[in-house]
């Protein structure tokens, strides 16, 4: 298929009801991109969702759930989540978004995959990295062609042991986390997340439960709270059934500084942090980060010679662009402040420039 145009995009399954859940996040997507994509192939990149709609895709998504069978609601959305067959009907529909075009996306489920594999778009899949203790996020990538860009930009084995050895030395003697050593500490999440959607709806706090009573063996429960999240009912239910305690110490700071902790959780992201750190961590629904994302980016993203080195197969691009913005510290997780809970300091602001991020309240 002959690309005409780059159309960014999101999961535009994911409601609340009939919201546009992700439309922030495509439409922040594109600001990161927009520029180097524009040099590179001379096609501005275009936001696409729900058909750009002037009521933001409520009447057209319900359509769209009808060809579901459904009704659009979060229960909908995590019953089809994994939908790797959809629908000629649905798949027509979908078409006059992303036909002819090189589509990015945000967080695109299985679904919205399917759909454009459908319709023959090749796409690329973008999320925010499950390791958000480095110089900034980092943003995850995955093709749907072949592709291995090279770039210093890229993650590598030295910028997570920079990072790990930097908090160990920054949390040395916290102590806050003075307190854990040898206990169990479940990490929770939102109640929504898409990474607990386990065979057509969320996973089940009964079986979560269940698995925090067979893992324990005797250790005491610690319960680290997502800030998003504090009141989520299972951590109500946890310390009913096992008399479980909380902690305020930071996420990070008990990564780097608690000793002999058995961490639990159903598919926090902090449980692959956790292990760079050499900890234990037991995650309950590991399927719910089954991507290996061997493509992570720090800045590489914000360059001509990564995506040159990624689209040359499916697209002409231009060999004489050479646009190389190697960004600052904490520059997406200012921005993006609900992925790692950034609060910035006020001391050392500078006018122009980002605070600097204080990581004791990040939590992934």
């Amino acid at each position: 298929m002959r690309i005409e145009r780059i159309v960014i995009t999101g999961d535009v399954f994911r409601t609340y009801g009939d919201d546009p859940n992700q439309l922030s996040n495509v439409r922040w997507l594109r600001g990161e991109l927009a520029r180097v994509l524009y040099e590179l192939t001379g096609l501005w990149p275009d936001v696409r969702y729900r058909r750009n709609a002037a009521d933001e895709g409520r009447t057209i998504i319900a359509e769209w759930y009808r060809l579901l069978a459904r009704t659009p609601s979060i229960e909908a959305w995590a019953a089809t989540f994994g939908e790797t067959a959809p629908p000629r009907p649905l798949i027509d529909e979908l078409r006059p978004d992303y036909d002819r075009a090189l589509v990015i996306g945000f967080e695109l489920s299985p679904l919205m995959r399917s759909a454009l594999d459908s319709i023959g778009a090749p796409w690329v899949d973008i999320g925010v990295s499950p390791i958000r203790f480095l110089d900034d996020l980092a943003l995850s990538f995955e093709f749907s062609w072949p592709a291995v860009p090279v770039h210093a930009g890229l993650v590598s084995r030295h910028h997570l042991q920079e990072a790990v050895a930097r908090l160990r030395a920054r949390h040395r003697d916290d102590p806050a986390a003075a307190d854990l050593g040898g206990a169990c500490v479940f990490l929770a999440q939102t109640q929504n997340d898409r990474t607990l959607i386990k065979d057509g709806g969320f996973f089940r706090d009964e079986e979560a439960i269940e698995r925090v009573a067979q893992a324990l063996d005797g250790r005491t429960l610690v319960l680290k709270a997502h800030p998003l999240a504090p009141s989520n009912p299972i951590l109500a239910a946890l310390q009913q059934r096992f008399g479980a305690r909380t902690t305020e110490a930071s996420i990070y700071t008990i990564l780097a500084a608690a000793t002999g902790v058995q961490f639990l959780t159903i598919s926090s992201s902090a449980a692959i942090e956790a292990r760079h750190f050499g900890h234990t961590a037991e995650m309950f629904h590991p399927a719910g980060h089954v991507d290996p994302a061997p493509i992570t980016s720090l800045w590489a993203h914000r360059t001509a010679a990564f995506w040159r080195s990624a689209l040359g197969k499916v697209l002409r691009v231009k060999q004489d662009v050479e646009l190389e913005e190697r960004t600052t510290p904490d520059r997406l997780r200012c921005i993006l402040g609900s992925w790692g809970m950034p609060r910035p300091r006020a001391e050392g602001a500078v006018a122009g420039r980002p605070a600097a991020i204080d990581l004791e309240t990040a939590v992934a």
